[in-house]
């Protein structure tokens, strides 16, 4: 049976044992395949390789759920579900050499925000 190239966790702690576990068993980062954590804690930067993770735009989460509150007190029969599109941090556990990436990082305010969402 093929091995997979490629895992998503719901989580960073998670992703952060898959790639410990990916080790024990032979399997190279991201050579051989390539994890994605779920909510960009500060240990996925330190984790070895660094851990590629997605995280929620908090201002957009914020937007959309007072944007939902205030539709379902209008229409109490509301039951739409809202979308938010997380943003990639790409590190080297995609294959990304972020060394040669170039960009704003984030603020230490959106930082913190992401940071705040995502625990």
């Amino acid at each position: 049976q093929k091995e997979p190239t490629g895992y998503f966790a719901l989580s960073d702690p998670t992703a952060m044992m898959l790639l410990s576990a990916l080790h024990d068993r032979g399997l190279r980062i991201p050579q051989d395949a390539r994890v994605i954590g779920f909510d960009d804690s500060p240990e996925a930067a330190e984790a070895d390789p660094p851990l590629a993770s997605l995280c929620p735009d908090p201002e957009t989460m914020a937007e959309q759920l007072i944007q939902q509150l205030r539709t379902m007190e209008a229409e109490p029969d509301y039951s739409n579900i809202t979308y938010v599109k997380p943003r990639l941090i790409e590190r080297a556990s995609l294959g990304v050499d972020v060394s040669k990436k170039t960009g704003p990082p984030l603020s230490k305010d959106r930082r913190d925000a992401c940071d705040a969402v995502c625990e």
